[in-house]
């Protein structure tokens, strides 16, 4: 990805102190070998021999690093860094060089001074084993207490982002939406992301840009964490308006899992409302008011259960109907989102079983449906566009025509994952760690840059920098669909008579 300086830097810095600490490491492990008691410094001539040398490795890594950025740069079409760039990069690294390097010291330190009181009463080796384990000690204790006060503290202000009501939206007449008359959720309850997804249901007006016979007004229900702590209890909440309603008497019901914060993006439901001209449910419930990236870090089982008990509560709900009346189930899921949705299903054969189509953008590669079928994808397709079963079922593409190949009769219901090759969401990993990824080793997609290469800790890091920065990007790259999703609902779920003339209609409508 295309890094922000501020992010190169901790990257950057990162790296180095992984480096500096794998040399000090050898270097131990150097003198076990040989028996030196301690450091050799070397002679002033062999320290100009190791500056000019490390010097010149330095300059050759950093025109390297910067030849590979601004290839990255224009495969996504975005403008070459400026001098600005370079020296946050810079200055953020040595910060954060100095800091891990002054820790480890620090640490390093309290273990001598602890060593030292126990040798006074203890045999060396056992001195300096009880002072090591004492230092260790010291280490995780502070750094998570490091990790609890920073923890409360993003919470706490994510939390009162949450609460906050934007003075430009009004709590809504219709009673058609959650907050709304006879909504059994309060308008202070939906948290900030919920207040828009519910303000931005789209009018009569904005419905007859793209048809304009049998229109409906659209019926959105969202529960946030304010109405309830429980997941069990929001998504009740929801469907009880769901049925107020009359939700299940539409032609599609919609179930979407949000984001970390409760986004539930604009762009993946509004054209569904357009195809079907309004007659349609999309509900939706919140678990956290963290950003997915974090979320994914502390939130991963709320993520989980939020999908599964809500699609849950509403396939109750649904089954029941007489199988002729049941409008068209869809599920869809971004992000974090994408996880907790897929959390509802233990495969795909479950959902051609219980849904009739849907939708997983960007998910992460941690998401257990996703992760399976790409793992037993057709031999010769590439892992960042996998083909499972010759694309009977489901299909991957980053651009909706994507989901065009492989060719052949593609039979309802229709699941899909979008999901860019340059997007880190979707190929971070922990075995990043120590495993090369295929979606390195083979041929690989159109914005990843040939000369990427995997190393072992590094490829990890900046992964997990790209992660915090993944939507800064043209659409189509990293972590941004956007329009992309309305033609791939237009190849999912397109309503009866629906023509290919009608996708590009829809898809004119996002530019």
């Amino acid at each position: 990805m295309p890094r922000a300086g501020m992010i190169q830097g901790i990257v950057t810095g990162l790296a180095a102190a992984t480096g500096y600490g794998l040399g000090l490491l050898l270097a131990w492990i150097a003198r076990q070998l040989t028996g030196a008691t301690g450091p050799s410094w070397g002679s002033a001539r062999t320290w100009r021999v190791v500056l000019l040398a490390g010097g010149a490795l330095l300059v050759l890594a950093a025109v390297l690093a910067l030849a590979i950025q601004n290839d990255v740069r224009d495969l996504m079409g975005t403008e070459h860094p400026s001098p600005v760039w370079y020296v946050q990069a810079t200055v953020v690294a040595v910060v954060v060089l100095m800091l891990i390097v002054g820790c480890a010291r620090l640490v390093r330190r309290v273990a001598g001074a602890l060593t030292r009181v126990l040798s006074r009463h203890l045999p060396a080796r056992a001195s300096g084993a009880l002072g090591a384990m004492a230092g260790a000690a010291v280490t995780l204790g502070v750094a998570a207490l490091v990790i609890n006060v920073s923890y409360g503290l993003v919470d706490h202000a994510f939390q009162r982002v949450n609460s906050t009501i934007d003075p430009e939206l009004t709590q809504p007449s219709s009673r058609y939406v959650s907050a709304g008359p006879g909504s059994a959720v309060r308008w202070e309850d939906l948290g900030s992301d919920g207040r828009a997804f519910i303000a931005g249901v789209p009018s009569r007006e904005r419905l007859s840009e793209f048809r304009s016979d049998d229109l409906a007004d659209p019926i959105r229900v969202y529960a946030g964490v304010d109405s309830s702590p429980d997941a069990q209890v929001r998504a009740d909440l929801a469907v009880r308006d769901l049925e107020a309603f009359g939700a299940f008497e539409r032609s599609v019901l919609l179930v979407a899992t949000s984001t970390g914060t409760g986004l539930v993006d604009q762009l993946a439901i509004e054209p569904v409302e357009l195809m079907y001209g309004g007659n349609t449910a999309v509900v939706s419930t919140q678990y956290s008011h963290l950003p997915s990236w974090l979320s994914f870090l502390v939130d991963q089982d709320r993520a989980r259960e939020a999908g599964r008990v809500l699609f849950d509560a509403v396939y109750s709900r649904w089954s029941a109907l007489p199988q002729a009346s049941r409008p068209t189930l869809l599920v869809f899921g971004e992000s974090l989102g994408a996880y907790g949705a897929e959390s509802a299903f233990t495969g795909v054969t479950d959902m051609v079983n219980k849904t009739d189509g849907a939708m997983f953008v960007g998910p992460p590669q941690q998401s257990p449906v996703h992760r399976a079928e790409t793992a037993g994808r057709d031999p010769g397709s590439p892992q960042w566009q996998p083909v499972v079963d010759s694309g009977t079922t489901l299909r991957f593409g980053s651009l909706p025509t994507d989901l065009d190949t492989p060719g052949g009769t593609w039979p309802a219901p229709r699941l899909v994952y979008l999901q860019n090759a340059s997007d880190p969401v979707v190929w971070w990993s922990p075995e990043l760690l120590l495993e090369r990824p295929d979606w390195l080793a083979e041929p690989r997609g159109p914005d990843v840059s040939p000369h990427m290469r995997w190393w072992p800790i590094l490829t990890f890091l900046q992964l997990s920098g790209d992660m915090m920065d993944s939507t800064s990007v043209p659409m189509g790259h990293g972590h941004v669909y956007g329009s992309r999703q309305a033609a791939a609902w237009a190849r999912i779920a397109p309503p009866d008579g629906w023509t290919a003339a009608d996708t590009a209609r829809l898809e004119s409508i996002y530019g």
